[in-house]
């Protein structure tokens, strides 16, 4: 299941409405930017730029944990690398 970590941005509201169109399931982790959660260690141990969004995809390529960030790049990651998901759409 892929984790999403986001907050209500306009960058970051795109990743949860994809995931939806597609079916994919995820698990939500909100990043509330407004208390600087973004800055803590743990999200910058995901996101070093200490940005939002970031999907950590646990199937990534050759079925190895993948994390990426910017949501231009996990858009084109979701319709590109996981045929799964795409398929969803297509029925």
């Amino acid at each position: 299941m892929i984790g999403l970590y986001a907050f209500a941005t306009p960058n970051s509201i795109k990743v949860p409405i994809a995931l939806e169109e597609l079916g994919a399931a995820y698990t939500f982790h909100p990043v509330n930017i407004r208390q600087g959660e973004q800055k803590l260690p743990a999200f910058l141990a995901l996101n070093p730029n200490g940005k939002v969004p970031v999907i950590i995809d646990p199937e990534g390529a050759d079925d190895q944990p993948i994390t990426i960030s910017e949501s231009a790049a996990i858009l084109i990651y979701l319709l590109s690398a996981r045929p799964a998901l795409r398929a969803h759409t297509a029925s």
